[in-house]
């Protein structure tokens, strides 16, 4: 065995974390490794970590990148990837020594597409294996790789469930290249699960590992436990984009039920988390969010449209908030962001004045009242009918 294997490790501000991470995989038993450390625009010294392992060991490569998300940092260890194999290991995790060795053999060994190896969740000073399944091959046939996306991915039934996470696995490089290259670049949520769900429909075959080798880590903060992540509004962006996936390959009828019932488990999971009431989650977001990007936006309306305006945009790093008024400002008052009275209006720098109103004759109104009241252009004025979460899932 002396295939290169390319490491993409995305980075964002992990400094805590990221050393141990860097360490676990120079010290692997397999050492024909591309370690790629992709620095997604961190502020704090996680690049400048980076940097000094580079100098120490000459198979880490450092990219240096505006912040784009998980998706463009991962795109961008790929385009660099040069190994035979394509492994992922993020940022806060760390894997066991003999982590590639075992999953090169496995691959070589069983000619497959990909290989998944069980993992460990670490909690604090708690750690749980996880991988309910059995150590071998496993065809992917036409009706087989439905099976996998409907248990292995959702865990219909729970008798049978793989991590939907792309960081447990080992996958053929062109394999990996063109399933990842399908990921929608906007998810922010459940990009994983989307790769391994066009994986389990374009690929022939997989190894299952059961052995946990790979040690995730549930930090507070992280990603998966910030509050966007867990937002309605990224839920149901994954779910259109899931939905728009199978039935391009002619399978949504067939698994339309366990997409509907993991939406639904998610979303009350996600409302339990940041706790919220259902009647305190804004259901509203922008359906053209192209229009704005590259643009400086104020918000117009503070209630549920635009609450759920200000989730979804602030998500963005090509989106910039540069304010958000309403008329009953002092109605509004949240720990994230400061509504101003419509008067500030005179003092922003925008380009883009969005009004966030349900009600299309009531937009018109205030476009009208901007406009002769306080000279704003009305090429500088956007509305929208707002989308909704649970209109579009009924």
């Amino acid at each position: 065995m002396n295939s290169l294997i390319s490491v993409i490790v995305p980075v964002f501000n992990i400094d805590k974390y990221i050393s141990k991470c860097i360490e676990s995989i120079m010290e692997q038993t397999y050492k024909n490794l591309q370690i790629i450390l992709v620095d997604d625009g961190s502020t704090d010294t996680s690049g400048e970590i980076c940097d000094r392992y580079a100098k120490k060991d000459i198979r880490i490569q450092v990219i240096h990148k505006k912040n784009g998300g998980l998706v463009s940092a991962r795109n961008a260890g790929l385009e660099a990837a040069a190994g035979e194999y394509v492994g992922f290991v993020d940022g806060d995790d760390y894997i066991d020594i003999g982590f590639y060795e075992v999953l090169l053999e496995d691959m070589l060994k069983n000619d497959v597409d990909f290989v998944h190896m069980g993992y460990r969740t670490e909690n604090g000073n708690s750690s749980r294996a996880c991988g309910n399944f059995e150590t071998e091959k496993y065809q992917l046939t036409e009706n087989s790789r439905l099976y996998f996306v409907e248990e292995g991915i959702f865990g219909k039934s729970g008798t049978f469930q793989i991590t939907p996470s792309i960081w447990s696995k080992l996958f053929k490089r062109e394999f990996i290249q063109k399933c990842y290259a399908r990921v929608p670049k906007e998810l922010s949520y459940g990009e994983d699960m989307f790769c391994l769900s066009m994986c389990m429909l374009e690929g022939r075959s997989m190894y299952l590992h059961k052995t946990a080798m790979y040690h995730y880590v549930n930090r507070q903060g992280s990603l998966m436990n910030s509050a966007y992540v867990s937002s309605v509004i990224n839920i149901s962006e994954l779910y259109h984009a899931l939905k728009n996936l199978f039935m391009e390959y002619n399978v949504y009828g067939f698994l339309r039920p366990c997409l509907e019932t993991y939406l639904a488990r998610i979303m009350l999971l996600a409302i339990k988390k940041i706790g919220k009431s259902m009647e305190s989650v804004s259901f509203y977001y922008l359906k053209n969010i192209d229009v704005i990007k590259g643009k400086k936006v104020v918000i117009y309306g503070a209630g549920s449209v635009g609450q759920g305006y200000y989730a979804q945009i602030s998500r963005y790093a090509t989106c910039m908030i540069v304010g958000w008024v309403d008329l009953k400002f002092q109605q509004y008052q949240f720990g994230y962001a400061q509504v101003q009275p419509v008067t500030e209006l005179e003092k922003m720098q925008y380009d883009v004045l969005l009004l966030a109103i349900k009600d299309e004759n009531k937009a018109k109104q205030i476009r009208r009242e901007l406009m002769e009241r306080r000279g704003i252009p009305e090429k500088m004025i956007m509305w929208e009918q707002p989308g909704s979460i649970l209109e579009e899932i009924n």
